[in-house]
């Protein structure tokens, strides 16, 4: 931004765990084509089924995932349809231009549906407590350590298929709730990646 802020462009959106996305001539769908070869941290293979259940279970979620995916216009588990192992279509219920952007957010990020369906109960079929302990997907970077109010270690993850390699080796997240010492830990490290508050966007 011209005052030197960082901002989200939705008018440009650029693949990661797709190779491409192409909305239908009508501008009733959208299909998805993964990329060939992407695995979760498991090792696990993503495939559009863990796309499906991903999106299916942000659509299900009580509360702020619900809400999130209907500005989308993402209300019912039906539009998302498994055309193959590596496609997914998903379908509007009505002309949204807010579908795309809000694919882009934190809410319908992908998980590896095989790995929280083994911890999923009848009482709890979308597995909710397991994921907020515990890591359950894919990216650059995988989580190593997580300490809840002290800090979060990552480390990159060799087989990352979604663009180049970084050359980082490790990020470590720390929580610090003192403005004194945070601003005493600013000159500190380089290990220090990046250094927050609690609650503050990371």
């Amino acid at each position: 931004m011209p005052e030197g802020h960082t901002h989200d462009d939705y008018d440009r959106l650029v693949p990661q765990l797709v190779e491409t996305f192409e909305v239908a001539p009508d501008g009733k769908s959208v299909l998805f084509t993964l990329r060939e070869g992407a695995t979760f941290h498991s090792g696990n293979p993503m495939t559009a089924e863990d796309v499906k259940w991903s999106l299916d279970r942000a659509i299900a979620l009580p509360g702020f995932p619900r809400n999130q995916m209907a500005a989308g216009s993402l209300i019912e588990p039906g539009q998302i349809e498994v055309v193959d192992a590596r496609r997914v279509r998903v379908h509007w219920v009505r002309p949204d231009k807010l579908l795309l952007p809000n694919l882009a957010v934190a809410i319908p990020c992908i998980y590896d549906s095989k790995l929280l369906r083994e911890r999923a109960t009848a009482a709890a079929p979308w597995a909710v407590e397991f994921a907020r302990a515990n890591a359950a997907g894919g990216g650059a970077f995988r989580v190593v350590a997580w300490r809840p109010g002290q800090e979060t270690i990552l480390e990159r993850f060799a087989d990352w298929k979604s663009g180049t390699p970084t050359n980082v080796q490790r990020i470590i997240i720390r929580e610090v709730p003192s403005a004194a010492t945070r601003r005493a830990k600013a000159g500190g490290t380089a290990a220090e990646a990046m250094i927050t508050a609690p609650g503050a966007r990371r």
